[in-house]
């Protein structure tokens, strides 16, 4: 009886602690930003209601910059950066500063004067050589063709940064949209694990070291699932233009690994409990995997809140 209630805690007790967990995570974890309607976007004058790097893409009032002493929105964090890092590339895409420097080119060219006074002229003629598009005179002009390449720059590709490579088939890249949620069931299951392992240290009851080996094994396999659909999520390419998303996606990679080393440690542990040395590696590493999936997650909500996002 005693060693049936032993096995039932084993299970009941984890599955707890999971479902808080993941439900802490579930609460926390930000839902897809509702645009708001152009009347209440933005407090400035002229506020942008799509985003100057992502042009077909609604606005997050909560993500702004000063520039020019207006107030410039965006979709996301990371488009708040790569404007920063190069506002007059994506500047030519808010309407407030195209029509502010069109009326400031207005203002500095020079009155034409009346066609009573201007003098006669029987063709256009230019004393200086002719004028043509992009010719010697230094006043080049785009064509629409340019213009249009130039406001969307390709560096930026919207399914590659935000939803996934565009190379992927469309069911892969549906797949990786799981990845948000995925991350919270190995975060949540290897804490409870590193929790029930320390509560087992303390009280020396089996339950609770049956609690700490059950998370370990769902934890792990959950790990290597949300590492694999991040991937999917985040584009199959080694580096990204944000040092943030390359960290993450790296240190996810390797938690994710590392969570497997952990479960072949418990596993080695329990079947020999009486060594010593695998008990100290399996503790070791679980608590050591506690550590990597924090610092994976931070990542991962920093390139949504920035990285100041818990600045007191």
């Amino acid at each position: 009886m005693s060693e049936r209630m032993n096995y039932l805690s084993a299970v009941i007790v984890p599955l707890i602690v999971a479902s808080t967990a993941v439900g802490l995570g579930a609460r926390a974890a930000p839902g897809p930003a509702s645009p708001a309607p152009p009347a209440q976007q933005g407090s400035g004058e002229g506020a942008n209601a799509l985003c100057p790097v992502m042009t077909d893409e609604a606005i997050d009032p909560e993500i702004f910059t000063e520039y020019q002493g207006r107030k410039v929105y965006f979709c996301c964090r990371r488009c708040l950066r790569q404007f920063e890092r190069d506002p007059q590339q994506y500047v030519v895409n808010l309407a407030a500063f195209s029509s502010q420097d069109a009326h400031a080119h207005d203002q500095s060219q020079p009155q034409r004067p009346d066609a009573d006074d201007a003098p006669a002229q029987t063709g256009h003629e230019h004393e200086d050589g002719e004028h043509e598009h992009g010719g010697t005179d230094g006043h080049a002009h785009d064509s629409p063709e340019d213009s249009s390449e130039r406001a969307e720059p390709s560096d930026h590709d919207h399914a590659h940064d935000h939803h996934g490579s565009s190379q992927l088939p469309a069911f892969l890249q549906w797949l990786g949209k799981f990845h948000p949620p995925s991350v919270n069931f190995p975060v949540g299951l290897l804490i409870a694990a590193a929790l029930a392992e320390m509560l087992f240290m303390a009280s020396r009851r089996q339950m609770f070291s049956f609690a700490a080996r059950f998370c370990v094994w769902i934890g792990a396999l959950g790990a290597v699932v949300a590492g694999s659909l991040g991937w999917l999520f985040g584009g199959i390419h080694l580096t990204d233009e944000d040092w943030i998303m390359t960290t993450h996606r790296w240190l996810g990679t390797s938690t994710a690994v590392f969570a497997l080393v952990v479960l072949v440690l418990c596993e080695a542990h329990h079947r020999q409990p009486e060594i010593q040395a695998r008990k100290q590696w399996y503790r070791g590493a679980l608590f050591l995997s506690v550590a990597a999936v924090t610092a994976t997650g931070f990542l991962g909500g920093a390139m949504i809140y920035g990285i100041d996002h818990y600045g007191w």
